[in-house]
């Protein structure tokens, strides 16, 4: 009978001690929880985007004026000048003066190659293109031989240039050729869900920009060029000593996600 009750005492005492962990780790079930939130909102930014220095990005620089406001903005392009030349009978490719900007924050002077440049903050999916055309032929204001017939302008060697450029993320950039035709030329492709950001197209690369010498009526002067960038104008065309000019459309448009 004792050896009984002790063997009983003992495996009582036992299973107890198996109880009492259990209990102590699972602590108390009955849990209080709570809940709060945090929340933003945007809205659209409509404010102008400065144009950037198209051989370092990350770099804004002075806007020669100011650029177009909205969420989706063509913020930047090149104005070409070719310089003077001396009128000839053979045909001639000139090439264009290199693009002049100023960063702003560090107040550095530069001479770059030209460049287009488009903004998309719109925050959506829908892509964009930008195209251009040329607004009728080179002309001089007052001449015998007025209009520049059968000259070409020609934009080459483009590239993508953005902070946001990635191997999955880019934009498709083109050579541009005009004409007195006015038929448009594509120059930029963002496809959508691949548009957001600032962009630029970069015709030519900064070790290609050259300095020539060039003749003018008040001597000769030192002009730096971007091969990348050409006139050409037929040696058979008639010429007068003139300034002859024209203008460019850039067009950019939203195309939406198919």
């Amino acid at each position: 009978m004792y050896t009984k009750g002790l063997k009983g005492i003992f495996i009582m005492i036992l299973m107890f001690g198996l109880v009492i962990p259990t209990s102590l780790v699972l602590g108390e079930t009955n849990e209080k929880k709570a809940t709060s939130y945090g929340s933003i909102y945007f809205e659209v930014d409509d404010s102008p985007t400065d144009p950037l220095d198209p051989t370092d990005p990350s770099q804004p620089v002075e806007p020669e004026k100011p650029g177009q406001k909205g969420p989706l903005s063509l913020d930047f392009v090149s104005s070409l000048d070719f310089g003077t030349q001396e009128i000839s009978k053979e045909d001639r490719v000139y090439y264009a003066t290199t693009q002049q900007i100023k960063q702003q924050n560090t107040g550095v002077v530069k001479q770059v190659p030209h460049y287009v440049q488009v903004t998309d903050k719109r925050g959506q999916d829908d892509g964009w293109i930008v195209q251009v055309r040329q607004n009728g032929p080179l002309k001089a204001a007052t001449s015998k031989y007025p209009v520049l017939t059968g000259a070409i302008i020609t934009w080459n060697s483009p590239k993508s240039v953005s902070v946001f450029k990635t191997e999955e993320n880019d934009v498709e950039v083109f050579p541009i050729e005009l004409n007195e035709n006015g038929v448009a030329s594509t120059v930029m492709n963002a496809k959508a869900y691949h548009s957001f950001g600032t962009w630029l197209s970069v015709y030519g690369e900064e070790t290609s920009l050259t300095s020539v010498v060039e003749k003018t009526p008040q001597g000769n002067r030192m002009r730096k060029i971007n091969p990348a960038v050409s006139l050409f104008v037929p040696g058979k065309t008639p010429k007068d000593a003139a300034k002859y000019y024209t203008s460019l459309t850039w067009e950019l448009s939203s195309v939406p996600v198919e």
